[in-house]
């Protein structure tokens, strides 16, 4: 009570959705010419090269963290926001962790990340924004697939196709995901149907569950895949649908807490 709401910036132009992936566009354990460090700013600004018309970008972050902290992704050449797109909490060893944001692009159309902590960042994009694609249905949540209804974990490395239930001229699908319970540490990627992307959607440890949001092409028939690195349960849930014809686009703002 007596809190006060804060400013919402000026909501920048509506872009539609253009699938691009899953594909792995960065990866700092790698030498590579699109990215900057900036060791006094303790940030990574990735130059992504999209074209000029491209607004933004769905881009799933990984973080690989020895210490606890946390990363925020902006537009470069824009103000640092006061708010975390991924938290990682780290009590030995190595963690992993992995989130899905929409980023609007800045400055040299590129994304600057900033890291409270020593680590290293990979990340995949599996869609971008601009003045033409397609639009978005929202749906009320609906469970997909459980793995746990047959009491039968997904093996490793196996493809398991998921039917997602799209109308009729659905081009992809919005939702999430978890992975629930792998018996060593691992990762789950989903992707669509008939690819073969090296990326991964969720990582989780050992006897934990973690999940994360989808936005997804759908491939053969229709469907999403599935494939665990390790022996895992999973679930996923659906919650939207986009297609040419959908009327919910996107208009990025400046990230405010």
């Amino acid at each position: 009570a007596g809190s006060t709401l804060p400013t919402l910036g000026t909501p920048g132009e509506p872009g539609r959705i253009t699938f691009t992936g899953p594909d792995r566009r960065f990866d700092t354990r790698e030498s590579m010419a699109d990215l900057t460090w900036d060791p006094a700013r303790n940030e990574l600004t990735w130059a992504t090269g999209y074209p000029a018309e491209t607004f933004g970008v769905w881009v799933n972050i990984a973080a690989i963290a020895s210490e606890s902290g946390f990363v925020s992704a902006y537009a470069s050449g824009t103000t640092r926001p006061e708010t975390s797109n991924l938290n990682n909490t780290v009590v030995a060893g190595l963690r992993v962790r992995s989130n899905l944001a929409p980023v609007p692009l800045g400055t040299g159309q590129g994304i600057t990340f900033f890291e409270t902590s020593p680590v290293e960042l990979i990340g995949g994009v599996s869609a971008m924004f601009g003045a033409t694609g397609h639009g978005l249905e929202l749906v009320d949540p609906i469970r997909m697939f459980d793995s746990r209804s047959v009491g039968i974990e997904l093996a490793a490395d196996s493809i398991t196709a998921v039917d997602v239930g799209a109308p009729l001229g659905s081009t992809g699908v919005l939702g999430s995901v978890a992975a629930i319970l792998p018996g060593a540490n691992g990762f789950l990627s989903v992707f669509p149907c008939g690819t073969d992307p090296i990326t991964s959607t969720i990582n989780v440890q050992a006897a934990e569950v973690a999940s994360n949001a989808i936005v997804v092409a759908l491939g053969t028939e229709g469907a999403v895949c599935l494939r665990p690195s390790v022996d895992m349960h999973a679930v996923l849930d659906v919650r939207g649908y986009f297609s040419p014809d959908g009327m919910l686009e996107y208009q990025p703002l400046t990230p405010t807490r």
